[in-house]
């Protein structure tokens, strides 16, 4: 990543931190204590893509404790709720923040890679989600800038890793939209949504099948805490459809 696209992206950072005074704080709370840490995902896409825009939410990792940061939440009085990775959730300034420490993600918790900042990219499903910035060497890890100049997705991480994504349901309603947004998907990842889909909606009725999917367009809504139109759910009917 060139020099320039670093510069973007610790100065779309440094614009958040100055609309949340809660950011700002955690920021140099780690700063203070020396722990590194970084920013995974959505939040680093949108610093290079549309550095303009507020994130959706923020996935952050830190390399401590979590009894370090518990003590910081507990002197700013900040409530918080678990998430699925074995970290905090919380919203406040008018953001969403996940929050965890290296240590507690589920994906090193369970041995599945070792405790490492160069292994959080491989954490995600989906290698358009593949992009890591650390904030405190300023580096960058990024699989998200190659599915874009191929405009086609794919999977990243090992089986074993895969088989842990326990959020395919929310996952599957994401590519239905990326898909009508013009990506193409790898070979590998057309045969894990098929396989997937088959399995789970195969065997069942089509009234049955109407009302898993309905628990996939609730629990997509949930994720990304926004209603979704009826355009969006038909779209996401139709894609799952053409694989069954």
């Amino acid at each position: 990543m060139k020099t320039k696209n670093l510069q973007q992206i610790n100065d779309y950072f440094l614009g958040l931190r100055e609309r949340s005074s809660f950011l700002d704080n955690l920021c140099k709370f780690f700063e203070s204590k020396n722990i590194e840490f970084g920013f995974l995902g959505g939040s680093v896409r949108n610093a290079i893509a549309n550095p303009d825009s507020i994130p959706r939410d923020l996935d952050i990792i830190f390399n401590e404790n979590d009894e370090i940061f518990d003590s910081f939440l507990e002197a700013l009085n900040i409530n918080y709720k678990k998430n699925s990775f074995g970290g905090r959730k919380i919203e406040v300034d008018s953001l969403k923040i996940d929050i965890w420490s290296l240590s507690k993600h589920h994906l090193i918790r369970e041995k599945i890679y070792k405790q490492d900042f160069k292994n959080v990219p491989k954490t995600t499903f989906l290698d358009y989600d593949s992009i890591f910035y650390n904030y405190t060497k300023q580096s960058l890890i990024d699989n998200y800038s190659k599915c874009i100049s191929k405009n086609t997705i794919g999977v990243i991480g090992n089986k074993k890793s895969r088989s842990c994504n326990s959020r395919m349901d929310v996952t599957i309603c994401k590519l239905a939209l990326l898909h009508e947004n013009g990506f193409l998907f790898s070979d590998e990842l057309n045969s894990y949504i098929s396989d997937y889909l088959n399995k789970f909606f195969g065997n069942l009725s089509l009234f049955d099948q109407a009302d898993l999917l309905d628990s996939f367009l609730y629990n997509y809504k949930k994720h990304i805490g926004t209603s979704v139109n009826n355009k969006t759910l038909n779209l996401i009917s139709h894609f799952v459809d053409n694989y069954l």
